[in-house]
């Protein structure tokens, strides 16, 4: 197993390879985290799996026993050379060096069903949205993220995390909290602790609900102000549901 740290430090050693903030690389060396986001993840020989960022393939090694297939997202062309070697004993491993924020999922064969992933840090909102846009077969998200950002998925109005990125995930799919990360369980350690964050689609994305992610996102550019249209004028945007979105939406939209 290569969750632990000598074992990652001898990989990252024989491809004389050197971590870089750049990307957001933190390595988990905690066999017993690994071993929970898969229970998380309900794996079976029929789905098709895809992973972003999977470094040296410490998660990738655990998942791809379990799996009908599992494609692997690298941005970083030094770790394709690591992921190759750790990963020489599966058939079932495509290995992509793309980026994620640019890839079209749609192209993506075969579609995959699932995603898991210790998500790159300076990606993650984005990457999630990008997702449940645009790769509607992918049914079940398991992914690690940032704590800050774990708790802004499932946060409730009228709170400081609650905002924009709340609403849009949110209507889209079901977030989960599973369990929280310590920071002292990767290497390099970074700053802050994480968050296993399990999310689960329950609408496939339409062109029209641009519109209402527009409405969203401009009620949220000045976050203090009261609302001048529709339903709700008395209320700042923090302080509306998703329900309320979906309401004020449909006013304005008659």
């Amino acid at each position: 197993m290569l969750a632990n740290p000598s074992k990652t430090i001898e990989v990252l050693n024989k491809y004389d390879l050197c971590l870089t903030k750049l990307y957001g690389q933190h390595f988990l060396v905690d066999a017993n985290i690994i071993r929970k986001i898969i229970t998380s993840s309900n794996l079976n020989k029929k789905d098709d799996v895809v992973e972003i960022g999977p470094g040296i393939g410490t998660l990738s090694d655990e998942i791809a026993p379990k799996v009908k297939s599992l494609t692997l997202v690298e941005l970083d062309k030094h770790f394709i050379a690591p992921l190759k070697y750790t990963l020489k004993s599966y058939q079932n491993v495509k290995i992509l060096h793309k980026d994620a924020l640019s890839l079209d999922y749609q192209k993506l064969k075969p579609g995959p069903n699932k995603l898991i992933s210790n998500l790159p840090y300076n990606i993650a909102s984005p990457l999630l949205i990008k997702i449940l846009k645009e790769a509607p077969y992918i049914k079940t998200l398991v992914v690690m993220v940032q704590k800050e950002v774990g708790a802004r998925l499932l946060a409730k109005p009228s709170t400081k995390q609650y905002g924009a990125l709340t609403i849009k995930i949110n209507y889209l799919a079901k977030p989960e909290k599973m369990f929280l990360v310590s920071k002292n369980v990767f290497l390099p350690k970074p700053k802050v602790d994480s968050m296993v964050v399990k999310l689960c689609r329950i609408r496939k994305w339409k062109k029209a609900d641009e519109q209402l992610f527009d409405l969203i996102n401009q009620s949220f550019v000045h976050r203090r102000k009261m609302l001048k249209k529709g339903p709700y004028p008395s209320k700042r945007a923090e302080e509306l549901s998703l329900n309320d979105y979906l309401l004020i939406y449909k006013a304005l939209s008659r």
